[in-house]
């Protein structure tokens, strides 16, 4: 008999691999509360008054964040081309920082005043320190995950919406449905740019966050069921408050920059295949049109058949940026300066911002940072593009694709990227659908510019601060604790023209006139297009008994920001204190003039009703030979103070509830006190003589 053949026994089945949690490494663990602190910590614009401390501090926590990331993690994961039109950008800011002439204006009585730019070289440095932390977080960004920096910006979006509810549901319980909320942005249009890039993303994430992805992998490895599901309604979730803030913001600008996006996303789903998704797309259109009906978004659309202040006063701002772009096309007025330079070429009263992104980039860089940032855009959108076609993250791409294009549209109308929260979601986006490393490349060592922007941060922080504190020392008599407080703003930064110009102040009050009388030449000399540091000299120096000098800095200030009203009103009033009554006769018969031309004519904001030019009328009747010119004048003069006495009547209304101190607070910060209250009915009963 054959022997039975021999046969291997059967191998043992492999033991079950262990459940191994997914592990979260500490630099995504640090973008992810970067991205989502971004909305708060990156919401504040630098203003000259009153001092926003938490400007410089916010930036600094969010530098480290970043840098953090990078000092972990040299290594990319993606690799990205928006780094090199940010950089452009901040090479032509820098390049725009630099001394040179810029041609000159004529005072009332034919002086010829040179002027050289930059304009503003304190606000141009925390400029350039803005677009280097763009540049760090985008850095920071391309080393995490994608899903961290979805998740991250997802969960700051929505904290913030729920922050302009809060904000929303008081005022809507007091009666006022058509209060525009904040949530600590500069402006509701600053608010609403940031949620055009949001929106997108919530409801990218929502669709995003499936069986497969990370942050599921990693929920359900730490005993959380039905992960996926959660996420999902939360990222749904945050998309409904998102759109519902957009909707308080009553931004029509970015109302229909979310429209547009969304019609991108349908066409980008639907060109893909994907007819539910395009579907779901349009669902969205609809829901946004439906929060138009909100209170804020809806009364100001039914107010464009009664009024349009709002659309003419940005046609008539576009039309100085314009004439700022045709005047300096290659360097600008200098990386921050618009708001001082904008005075000189100005077809409106006074604004801070250029109402479009492109137009104050171009008033301030040139041409050449219109175009990197359209070259920005142009790579974002080719990356989204490249997510979509390739069959990459879908989601994420076609949102994306809505974001770039929801902004760059809300930009021609209005400014987002100048807020570090708006640029810095979308310099994270770009980091987002940037595409991997196929090979890995050689360690960075850019994390020593990080470190040397963190220190400028701190430094610029450290000052702020110190500033801040001379104001509060200054406003509660204590001068030499403001003193003090002020040299230190001064040496943290001693290229600041507003610590030194308050310091000024100090010495004016203090009497201390040659000190003085330096310290001003100092702001002029650090912000030689500002009417500001002039006015106020010529304050000092009228009261001082030097009237010739006092008229002399006033006409200053007037041919430096000639649409000044009040600035005209103070010379025609040093004019009359010299014994130049004809003088004065002619700078306010200038002021009524201008006071009624379509630059002052339309206001943007109710409130903004004073009583300058019904003072300079009253001073023409005063001063006037005709009794007919001086009954027309004093006719003139009765409607605008009766408007600002209404304004003032109706504010007190509605401030009924609070108390003394907080209903004074808001009056001043409207300019309606106590004391140009009774200003203003002296001068109601001169007009009616």
């Amino acid at each position: 008999m054959p022997k039975p053949r021999r046969t291997a026994p059967p191998a043992p089945e492999p033991a079950a691999a262990p459940l191994v949690k997914p592990a979260v490494a500490l630099p995504e663990l640090l973008l992810f509360a970067v991205a989502a602190a971004l909305p708060f910590l990156g919401r504040g614009i630098v203003l000259d008054s009153p001092v926003q401390v938490g400007v410089p501090w916010g930036r600094l926590i969010l530098a480290i964040g970043a840098l953090l990331v990078v000092m972990l993690r040299p290594t990319p994961l993606r690799r990205s081309a928006a780094v090199w039109p940010l950089t452009a950008l901040l090479v032509l800011g820098a390049v725009s920082l630099l001394p040179r002439a810029a041609g000159s204006v004529v005072t009332p009585f034919g002086q010829r005043l040179p002027l050289a730019y930059p304009a503003d070289l304190e606000y141009g440095v925390a400029e350039l320190t803005r677009l280097g932390l763009l540049l760090l977080l985008c850095q920071a960004a391309l080393r995490v995950r994608r899903s961290v920096v979805l998740a991250g910006l997802v969960t700051g979006a929505t904290l913030i919406a729920l922050t302009a509810l809060r904000e929303y549901l008081p005022n809507l319980r007091a009666g006022d449905a058509g209060w525009r909320v904040f949530a600590g942005f500069g402006n509701p249009n600053q608010f609403a740019a940031f949620l055009v890039v949001s929106a997108p993303l919530c409801l990218a994430g929502a669709a995003w966050l499936g069986e497969d992805s990370a942050p599921v992998r990693w929920l359900e490895a730490n005993q959380v069921r039905s992960a996926s599901a959660k996420l999902r309604l939360l990222g749904a979730l945050g998309a409904l408050l998102v759109l519902a803030a957009l909707g308080l913001t009553g931004s029509k600008g970015g109302f229909l920059a979310v429209m547009a996006g969304a019609v991108t996303a349908t066409v980008a789903l639907a060109r893909g295949g994907r007819r539910k998704a395009a579907l779901g797309a349009l669902a969205v259109i609809v829901l946004v049109a439906a929060l138009a009906l909100l209170g804020p978004l809806r009364a100001r659309f039914l107010a464009l058949a009664t009024q349009s202040h709002s659309q003419q006063f940005r046609m008539l701002v576009w039309g100085g940026s314009l004439d700022m772009i045709r005047a300096h096309p290659l360097l600008g007025c200098g990386l921050g300066g618009w708001a001082l330079a904008y005075a000189q070429f100005a077809h409106s009263g006074y604004t801070q911002h250029a109402h479009s992104d492109w137009l104050g980039i171009g008033a301030e860089v040139g041409v050449a940072g219109v175009l990197a940032l359209a070259a920005l855009y142009a790579v974002m959108l080719r990356d989204a593009r490249r997510q979509v076609a390739d069959g990459g993250q879908v989601a994420l791409g076609v949102a994306a694709l809505a974001s770039v294009i929801g902004v760059a549209l809300a930009g021609l109308v209005d400014t987002g990227w100048s807020v570090t929260a708006v640029g810095g979601a979308l310099v994270l986006l770009a980091a987002a659908t940037a595409p991997a490393v196929t090979a890995a490349p050689r360690r960075s060592k850019g994390w020593l510019a990080g470190l040397a922007l963190a220190l400028l941060l701190a430094a610029m922080s450290l000052s702020e601060t110190a500033r801040a504190a001379g104001q509060a020392a200054h406003a509660g008599g204590a001068p030499g604790t403001a003193e003090s407080a002020y040299q230190t703003a001064m040496t943290w930064q001693p290229w600041a023209a507003l610590a030194m110009e308050d310091w000024a102040s100090l010495l004016a009050s203090m009497d201390r006139r040659d000190e003085a009388r330096a310290a001003y030449r100092q702001v002029i000399a650090r912000r030689p297009t500002s009417a500001r540091p002039h006015y106020r000299l010529a304050a000092c120096e009228a009261r001082w008994g030097r009237l010739d000098e006092a008229v002399t800095q006033s006409a200053l200030a007037v041919a430096l920001s000639p649409l000044h009203l009040q600035g005209r009103l103070q010379l025609g009033q040093l004019l009359e204190k010299a014994d130049r009554p004809a003088d004065a006769l002619g700078v306010y018969r200038e002021l009524d003039r201008l006071a009624q031309t379509p630059a002052l004519a339309v206001k943007a904001l109710t409130y903004q009703l004073d009583t300058v030019h019904a003072e300079a009328l009253l001073r023409i009747a005063a001063l006037d030979t005709d009794a007919g010119r001086i009954a027309d004048a004093r006719r003139r003069a009765l409607p605008d103070i009766e408007a600002w006495l209404a304004n003032y009547d109706d504010n007190l209304k509605i401030m009924a509830s609070l108390s003394a101190d907080e209903r004074q607070a808001l009056m001043s910060e409207k300019g309606l006190t106590e004391a140009e209250h009774e200003k203003v009915l002296r001068l109601k009963d001169e007009a009616q003589r």
